[in-house]
């Protein structure tokens, strides 16, 4: 349980700075289309959809 936590840590935190900002663009347009996704599927009927879409709408914000 705790490599994947050092694996990540290791991950963040060696990135340089050049990469920092192109990495945090992708990490915000994949948050959107999670977000997009998620609208999309809210106004369903079934009352699934509608819980998962409301949590994937509260992580992703």
């Amino acid at each position: 349980m705790f490599y994947p936590f050092f694996v990540g840590y290791m991950v963040v935190w060696n990135v340089t700075p050049a990469l920092h900002t192109p990495l945090m663009s992708v990490t915000n347009a994949v948050s959107s289309i999670i977000i997009i996704g998620a609208l999309t599927q809210i106004s369903s009927d079934s009352i699934i959809s509608v819980v998962l879409a409301s949590v994937a709408i509260f992580i992703a914000r």
